[in-house]
C-alpha cells in the first residue's frame, strides 16, 4: 500500500501517504458490544477501526523504511479477549487476574493475549494507542522503548488489535508475531531524513535500534558508546553517556532487553521546548563494536522535522 516508489520519504511523499493511512472520522467501533459483566462476551471490532489502527502502524513501519505488517483474525480474536479482562479488572496488566465468573478458555486466551501484546488504556482509537506505543518516553518506559521497539521489529509480518470500554478504554496489540524474513542493520526513531512532527516531539527520547548479530552488545564492548546530537539551525549540542539518567531530562541508555531487536540505544536531550518545522537535526554514534570486539564506523545521520 506504501511503495517507496510511489511514496517516497520526500516532504510530499510522506504527505500523500499520511493521506493514504489517516484515519477516517465516524468509524463505527463495535460490529458485535462487548459485554464486561457475567456471562462475558468479547465482541468484535468493525473493519473500519482495526483499518485505522493498521494504516496508522503501517505508516511508523513505512517511515521507519519497514515492510508493511497485515491483520491476523486469530490475533484479533485473541487480543479482544485480552482487552475484555482487562477491561473486567479495570486494570492494565499484562498478567491480568481472572474476573469472577469467566470461562477458564476465555480467561487463557486474554491472559495469554495480555503477555505477548502491547497494552494501553485511556486511548479512545486504534490509531492513537500506535502513536503512543511510539511515544514511550514516559518515566515508566523510557529506559527501554519497548512498545515502539515491537512496532518496529523488522520481522513483525501480522499483527491482531482489541479494543473494549469500561470505566476506560482497553486496547491490546499482538506484538510478539516474527514470522517475516525482513532484517535490518539498525532501525531509527525518528528516522533519517524528513520526518513530521505530529509522531514526535520535543521530549521524546530518540532511538536506534541494532542488529545484534552485526553489533556486539556485550557489556564490555557496549561501555564505550556515546552519542552526540547537534541542532544545525542553531549548533546547539547534547553529548549522551552513562553519566545523563535523569528519566525527566537528558537521558541516556543502552537495553539489551527482548523487545523487538533487543538492542536498543536510547537518548533525550533536554531543554528542547520545541521541535519546529525548520529544525534539522545531527546524530553521530560512537564506540560501536561488532561480536569479537572491533571498532566498527560511526552511525551517523541526519534528522529534518517538517509540519504534516
Amino acid at each position: 500500500m506504501l511503495p517507496a516508489s510511489r511514496y517516497p520519504k520526500t516532504i510530499n511523499g510522506i504527505r500523500a501517504a499520511w493521506k493514504q493511512c489517516e484515519p477516517k472520522a465516524g468509524v463505527n467501533v463495535f460490529s458485535n458490544e462487548p459485554k464486561t459483566i457475567a456471562p462475558y462476551k468479547t465482541g468484535s471490532l468493525t473493519n473500519g477501526f482495526l483499518k485505522d489502527g493498521l494504516n496508522t502502524l503501517n505508516f511508523v513501519r513505512y517511515l521507519a523504511g519497514l515492510p508493511e505488517v497485515e491483520l491476523h483474525k486469530a490475533y484479533n480474536n485473541e487480543c479482544q479477549a485480552g482487552a475484555l479482562v482487562m477491561a473486567v479488572n479495570k486494570t492494565l496488566s499484562h498478567y491480568p487476574a481472572k474476573p469472577a465468573g469467566m470461562d477458564n478458555g476465555l480467561y487463557k486466551t486474554g491472559y495469554d493475549a495480555c503477555g505477548s501484546s502491547n497494552i494501553a488504556s485511556g486511548y479512545s482509537t486504534l490509531d492513537a494507542t500506535v502513536i503512543g506505543y511510539c511515544n514511550d518516553s514516559d518515566a515508566g518506559n523510557i529506559d527501554r522503548v519497548g512498545h515502539r521497539r515491537w512496532i518496529l521489529n523488522p520481522r513483525m509480518a501480522k499483527t491482531g488489535f482489541g479494543f473494549v470500554t469500561s470505566n476506560s478504554f482497553y486496547s491490546a496489540m499482538k506484538s510478539f508475531d516474527s514470522s517475516g524474513s525482513e532484517k535490518r542493520d539498525y532501525v531509527l526513531w525518528p528516522s533519517k531524513g524528513f520526518f513530521p512532527d505530529k509522531f514526535f516531539g520535543p521530549s521524546q527520547a530518540w532511538s536506534v535500534s541494532l542488529d545484534s548479530g552485526k553489533y556486539s552488545n556485550a557489556a564490555a564492548h557496549r561501555a564505550g558508546i556515546s552519542v552526540q546530537l547537534t541542532c544545525l539551525n542553531n549548533a546547539s549540542t547534547w553529548i549522551f553517556t552513562s553519566a545523563d539518567t535523569n528519566k525527566y531530562g537528558k537521558y541516556f541508555n543502552i537495553d539489551t532487553g527482548g523487545y523487538g531487536m533487543n538492542f536498543c540505544i536510547i537518548f533525550r536531550p533536554d531543554n528542547l521546548t520545541s521541535i519546529l518545522s525548520t529544525n534539522k537535526f545531527k546524530v553521530e554514534i560512537n564506540g560501536l563494536k561488532d561480536r569479537l570486539g572491533n571498532a566498527m564506523d560511526k552511525i551517523e545521520y541526519e534528522v529534518e522535522f517538517f509540519k504534516l
